[in-house]
């Protein structure tokens, strides 16, 4: 998470993301599908939801 927000912090300065979260355990083949989705997701949130420049 850290490093999509460090790349779109200049596109969303004003954002701020607070994290509450569990420890689950997942095998790892779907933690990877997991992990590409919610990088899809936030990634697009990023760069849909900012002005264009």
């Amino acid at each position: 998470m850290e490093r999509i927000l460090c790349f779109y912090r200049n596109s969303a300065p004003d954002v701020l993301i607070t994290l509450d979260l569990d420890d689950i355990y997942i095998a790892y083949k779907k933690a990877t599908f997991i992990a590409l989705v919610i990088n899809e997701l936030v990634s697009n949130s990023f760069k849909y939801a900012s002005p264009e420049e």
